[in-house]
């Protein structure tokens, strides 16, 4: 029977012309069509041993190798497609803010540095010491409402793998 609300809607308008919805039914649909299609037998496959033998040499499957990787994601390309765009035209260069050279960053930089990257090349080397982390230890001050937590942090929830946004402060001091 109809399932949807048009084939209902076709089903009402039949009936009320008069018609059947059989009526608007493909033949090989009928349950006729179907007899028809089994009414000749069919004859279980034979045992392997008993198949007949043949000269010519035996199919082998195709040759397969499976490369080392994540499996290509970009679709084949076909004939007329324009080639892909190769080799060092698609790499990115990284340009020093330091000389406005490509090649290279601040860091590996061989001029001096501009006064505003000293003092960012200090600032990272701060952070990765552990300087801000040591000074806020001996201060007397209420922590701050950071979070505790975050992506990719061993601190907070153990299963939370990197989602969210962490937790407060606060939310541990309140309970």
């Amino acid at each position: 029977m109809a399932t949807n609300r048009n084939s209902l809607q076709t089903c009402c308008l039949c009936f009320i012309q008069g018609h059947t919805p059989e009526d608007y039914v493909a033949d090989y649909f009928r349950k006729d069509a179907y007899m028809r299609t089994y009414t000749a037998v069919i004859y279980p496959v034979p045992d392997e041993h008993s198949w007949t033998k043949i000269d010519s040499p035996d199919i082998d499957p195709p040759k397969f190798d499976k490369h080392v990787g994540s499996p290509k994601k970009s679709r084949r390309r076909g004939p007329d497609d324009c080639p892909r765009v190769q080799g060092p035209a698609r790499k990115t260069t990284s340009t020093c803010s330091n000389c406005r050279r490509d090649g290279h960053t601040y860091r590996t930089c061989g001029k001096p540095l501009r006064p505003d990257l000293q003092l960012r090349a200090a600032n990272i080397k701060a952070r990765k010491r552990g300087a801000t982390s040591s000074s806020r230890e001996n201060s007397n001050e209420a922590p701050s409402l950071g979070m505790i937590g975050g992506r990719g942090s061993a601190r907070g929830r153990p299963s939370a793998r990197g989602r969210g946004r962490g937790r407060l402060n606060t939310w541990f001091s309140t309970q």
